[in-house]
């Protein structure tokens, strides 16, 4: 019995003495996480932490980019890279709804012309809805969204021409997230919902309104989404994932300087029988939106913003400056923009129409824009498009 007890005390003093070591390494193993996060917040603080790039749409969430520019900041309160919604004030509102282009990661909250012209236009509230990677289908829903929480009296729905028409139809966006929402057209021309959509399209309103929960039962989220740990982890497995995995893009060489993603199609003199499709979904959305935001008494306006290929900008080349070449019209996206316009009686401004009435030429129209010309608005850029909305929302003195 003496001897049980003994090995039993034993037993008990080395299972101790092994939990301690496990402990013991856990905590040492934690203590060198703790060190390599700060010293990553360090490096992000110094603007110096290199080839990471977050963007986490969640309430005060963490933004640092770093492709075509830099930036850095939070989101506001309800998960917007824009600046703060005051949603008690009264007053005028107007709500600008896009992609990336609205988003702006490319530059500073301060530097987004949605923030310029809430700082020209001191009465107004302007609140701009920005996701990057989302097409038309998401406007709508962002329309939507926007209705019920923000209660504008306009809504602008900023459109690029490169792709948010190939964004439209599933075929066109091989490359792209799986997890889109997609639309279908009736025998009537009236908007249905794909069938592989509805999750999709729940998952999107779930992302949106969970941002307006209260702050304490998302702190976790918020937390999360300022780990820099996490997320090089993430960007390195991802980039390991994708080095690794052999490609199956079969599409054809991109001509005439056409960037990849841009949908190029949208452009040509004889578009395919996707890209038609594309064009009806697009009229057939916009007089959706239109429909919607006339039963709530809100004026819609579109803003187009242009795509100009890389050779558009070549000095020297044989498509410098040019508007239509080897079978492709610039201009052509913008046409079906405003056909689709005036058939709504929606109010539409050309952001290419202004860079021509103003003679704007590639030497300068070069420096509106990331990427040598092809990429996101610059600085410069956010300031003439500022400048833009500022004619255009002040034109007839309602605001």
């Amino acid at each position: 019995t003496i001897c049980t007890a003994f090995n039993g005390s034993a037993n008990k003093k080395n299972s101790m003495q092994k939990l301690r070591a496990v402990l013991g390494q856990l905590g040492y193993v934690l203590y060198l996480l703790i060190i390599v996060e700060v010293l990553l917040q360090i490096l992000a603080g110094l603007h110096i932490l290199p080839a990471l790039t977050t963007i986490s749409h969640v309430p005060y969430g963490r933004v640092y980019f770093t492709k075509e520019n830099f930036s850095s900041g939070v989101m506001n309160r309800y998960g917007w890279y824009a600046p703060a919604f005051d949603l008690q004030k009264p007053g005028q509102r107007v709500v600008i709804i896009g992609d990336s282009f609205v988003e702006a990661a490319q530059v500073n909250i301060e530097n987004n012309f949605a923030a310029l012209l809430a700082d020209r236009l001191p009465e107004t509230h302007i609140n701009a809805l920005g996701i990057s990677g989302i097409g038309p289908a998401h406007y709508l829903e962002l329309q939507r969204y926007a209705i019920q929480h923000l209660q504008p009296d306009e809504i602008v729905v900023v459109t690029f021409l490169g792709n948010d028409f190939r964004n439209l139809v599933r075929e066109q966006r091989k490359r792209e997230r799986a997890a889109e929402i997609y639309y279908d057209l009736t025998t009537l021309g009236e908007l249905t919902l794909d069938a592989d959509s509805e999750r999709a399209r729940e998952k999107f309103r779930h992302r949106l309104e969970r941002n307006h929960a209260p702050l304490w039962s998302q702190s976790g989220r918020i937390l999360a989404s300022h780990c820099l740990l996490c997320k090089t982890i993430e960007t390195i497995v991802g980039s390991s994932i994708a080095l690794l995995t052999p490609t199956t893009d079969n599409q054809p060489p991109e001509p005439t300087g056409f960037m990849a993603g841009i949908g190029r199609d949208i452009f040509s003199a004889a578009p395919g029988a996707a890209t038609r499709q594309s064009i009806d979904l697009y009229d057939a959305l916009f007089r959706t939106m239109q429909s919607e935001a006339r039963q709530h008494n809100i004026r819609l306006r579109v803003v187009s913003i242009p795509n100009y290929p890389a050779v558009f900008f070549k000095s020297g080349g044989e498509y410098y400056g040019k508007l239509q070449f080897d079978g492709f019209d610039l201009e052509q996206p913008d046409r079906y923009l405003h056909r689709t316009c005036r058939r709504y009686n929606i109010e539409c401004h050309s952001l290419y129409e202004q860079h021509r009435r103003d003679g704007l030429q590639p030497t300068e129209l070069v420096r509106h824009f990331f990427f040598d010309g092809t990429g996101h608005l610059s600085e410069v850029g956010h300031v003439y498009m500022a400048d833009f909305l500022e004619r255009i929302l002040t034109a007839d003195n309602r605001l």
